[in-house]
């Protein structure tokens, strides 16, 4: 997939909610996973996910490795539009697991009114 220029991002390693773990466990959740990638790719990751994505699974720590390790942005599952001024390390996005287009522009709409 990846020769035909599909791009890849990491994820972690195990899945977990990263603001419920040590700082040592952040480290090692996202650079092992991106080192693991890299691996296989024998190509550069600079894109991330965060495992399940709302606010409270992330936080300026998470931001801090992601820095540190040449990641050029984050993706979050928080429904919204970006602008140039959205952290880049809190990047919206529609949630992978919607079926029907219809409840991805719902959520922006609601999103964007309510705001």
């Amino acid at each position: 997939m990846y020769d035909t220029g599909i791009s890849f991002g990491t994820h972690t390693k195990t899945h977990p909610i990263l603001s419920l773990l040590t700082d040592k466990q952040i480290e090692e959740e996202i650079i092992e996973s991106k080192a693991a990638i890299e691996s296989e790719l024998g190509d550069r990751v600079t894109s991330f996910a965060y495992p399940n994505g709302q606010p409270s699974d992330f936080d300026h720590r998470c931001k801090r490795v992601l820095k540190k390790n040449g990641f050029a942005f984050a993706v979050t599952t928080s429904c919204g539009l970006n602008t140039a001024c959205t952290d880049r390390y809190e990047l919206f996005r529609g949630r992978p697991w919607d079926r029907h287009p219809n409840q991805f522009y719902g959520r922006l709409l609601l999103t964007r009114f309510s705001s």
